[in-house]
């Protein structure tokens, strides 16, 4: 030992060693936003990336990793074992030095984090596999089945943590339901009635080990551990798959089935949001129609039939729980929540099936026939979006969205094409569109004044989707054949770091 000391100190005095690094030795690198983020969520002492001294160098820890091994992280960093939590695929921050550790299994009672057996081979480790760890302080305690919530936008809901054997961990969301949600709600101080499960991490994957799945309640039990459970999750469980709840809160900013518009161009679109228990959730798009549209757009005071229903969160995905699923109206009802529906989603919905409408807003009709040009980066390019009957929708980039019809639209613009073509653009260059899509394939010669003058047919079964509308470049209004940037056939080498490379 004393041998290794001296040769440590040797190398220090040649400067091939920071004193700041002694053999075994580690530190926890808190300066990535997630990990302030989570010890702020947790009330943790410290949470952060795992780097190790080893051979006078840092370096970090294969995700290889267990809770064993994070409560010796933590005993060596001077904090408590109790709630000891590790996260792996460098969820707290990415190294960017050695990787130096893989495969540690620790017993738990060792004093430094090299004392247990570990594998020094990481040849098949990346940085998006280091692992971090938090910790808590040494007073740390918490009661077999106490339960707390964390990462949600209210007091009233989060993620479930549940405690046993002194460390918080999570649930699986495996058939969880309401009624263990009313058992959570109630352990912590808010009414039974009312409380929704919520499954697939929604409001954030928690840290730590997963505890408990398969729960059982009947929902009048006092704690979560009196229902029947089983303590073998992990082996089956990932945390995209905790469970959350909605408790019913006091002083809610919202009332039962409000519902809101969220993400659109404007305000008569956008994502459907309501709310439940004070706290806004989305949608479910299964069974999502237009007669569930028309009676949220009645809701919002938009009294003109038409309204359309838009599924596959067309207007990005939403965050937090999803409440409504399984939605069946009449077509008469006042508010969405007159309807019949499941409360809280089933497993297989995600965000990414988050209903959207567009409601029919008589100061934002649109004049049949007119054109316009969405998405891209300047006036005169992106999606073409045709006005029919007062709606606004896209078209088929497919293979009759030629040039011609191209020119007409850039000549309803405005937009002059004498001295350089409008080109045409399909694929949905520009992204995705929303609402309609006009079935209609033009057939223009490309001297009309409108889009609406061209020859149409409408195919007897179209497979376009958003991901293949129809775009458009036209020439600016400025150009001539003089000040042209380009003319036809002309290369140019883009990013190089000299004239002769380059993109």
């Amino acid at each position: 030992m004393m041998q290794l000391i001296s040769a440590l100190l040797l190398l220090v005095a040649l400067g091939r060693v920071k004193p700041d690094c002694i053999n075994g030795g580690i530190r926890l690198n808190s300066t990535s936003p997630a990990a302030r983020s989570v010890a702020a969520v947790f009330n943790a002492k410290a949470a952060g990336l795992v780097e190790v001294c080893l051979g006078g160098t840092w370096g970090t820890v294969c995700n290889q990793f267990d809770s064993l091994a994070a409560a010796v992280a933590c005993r060596q960093l001077g904090y408590s074992t109790r709630g000891a939590s590790y996260v792996g695929a460098a969820s707290l921050g990415k190294g960017n030095g050695p990787i130096l550790m893989s495969e540690v299994s620790c017993y738990g009672n060792e004093t430094q984090l090299v004392d247990c057996p570990y594998n020094n081979l990481t040849y098949l480790c990346e940085h998006t596999d280091d692992v971090g760890v938090v910790c808590f302080a040494e007073n740390f305690t918490c009661t077999n089945g106490e339960v707390r919530l964390v990462g949600g936008a209210s007091n009233n809901t989060g993620t479930v943590q549940v405690c046993l054997n002194q460390r918080f961990g999570t649930i699986c969301d495996d058939f969880f339901d309401n009624y263990d949600a009313q058992v959570v709600c109630s352990g912590l101080g808010f009414q039974r009635s009312g409380a929704v499960s919520l499954s697939s991490a929604a409001n954030g994957r928690g840290i730590g080990p997963i505890l408990l799945t398969n729960i059982y309640c009947n929902g009048n039990e006092s704690r979560i551990t009196e229902c029947s459970y089983s303590t073998y999750s992990e082996n089956i469980c990932n945390h995209y798959e905790d469970a959350g709840v909605v408790c019913k809160g006091n002083g809610a900013s919202c009332q039962d089935y409000d519902v809101r518009l969220v993400g659109g161009r404007i305000r008569s679109e956008g994502r459907v949001e309501i709310c439940y228990n004070g706290v806004w959730g989305t949608v479910c798009d299964d069974y999502w129609i237009n007669i569930h549209a028309d009676i949220v757009c009645r809701q919002l005071n938009y009294s003109t039939p038409g309204s359309i229903a838009i599924g596959s969160a067309a207007f990005g995905p939403g965050s937090g729980p999803i409440f409504i699923s399984r939605l069946s109206c009449i077509g008469n009802e006042t508010s969405l929540g007159s309807c019949k529906f499941d409360i809280g989603a089933p497993y297989y919905c995600s965000h990414n099936e988050d209903a959207s409408v567009d409601c029919r807003d008589p100061s934002n009709l649109c004049v049949n026939g007119s054109v316009r040009l969405v998405g891209g980066e300047t006036p005169n390019q992106g999606l073409v979006e045709l006005c029919v009957d007062g709606e606004w929708g896209t078209l088929c980039g497919d293979y009759d969205w030629n040039k011609a019809a191209a020119s007409v639209v850039c000549n309803q613009l405005g937009y002059n094409n004498t001295n350089a073509p409008a080109i045409r653009v399909t694929n949905g260059y520009y992204g995705r569109g929303i609402g309609i899509i006009w079935p209609q394939r033009f057939q223009c010669q490309g001297n009309e004044q409108s889009l609406l003058q061209c020859s149409f047919y409408i195919p007897f079964f179209s497979y376009c989707q958003h991901g293949s509308d129809a775009g458009l470049l036209c020439p600016p209004t400025n150009i001539t054949a003089q000040n042209c940037p380009c003319r036809n056939g002309d290369i140019r080498l883009m990013a190089g770091t000299s004239s002769n490379e380059g993109r």
